[in-house]
């Protein structure tokens, strides 16, 4: 995934964030909206002023580094493509296809990375 559509997507969720109601993202705060394929939960803001999220979804794709993810926000259906590094964490099964859990991190360069993934339980 290009540097772009990243940026695109963290002005996506930040416009969000922006144009709901203080209210409301007050009683939704930590909470997931489950969808067709998992959830997506609202990013929480942190001491440094990077957000933290998690969602539910399938991996469309996986590469060294990055993954993207598919999953239901609100009846929609919003791919995430998020970087990897040594700090992931990562349990399971986890190629494409694979059920996954993710939670993630907005970083100063703008990028999402996973901080960890949980696929399903490999088979015995």
């Amino acid at each position: 995934m290009k540097k772009r559509d990243v940026k695109w997507l963290l002005a996506v969720l930040a416009a969000g964030l922006i144009m709901m109601p203080q209210s409301i993202l007050a009683q939704h705060q930590g909470g997931t909206h489950e969808g067709m394929h998992g959830g997506m939960q609202h990013p929480e803001q942190t001491t440094m002023g990077a957000q933290t999220g998690s969602m539910e979804g399938k991996i469309v794709e996986m590469a060294e580094r990055t993954i993207v993810v598919e999953g239901a926000h609100q009846g929609k259906v919003h791919r995430m493509t998020l970087m990897m590094d040594e700090k992931t964490k990562k349990e399971g099964v986890l190629k494409p296809g694979s059920q996954v859990q993710v939670k993630y991190r907005s970083s100063t360069d703008g990028m999402l990375y996973a901080t960890a993934l949980k696929g399903p339980k490999p088979k015995s």
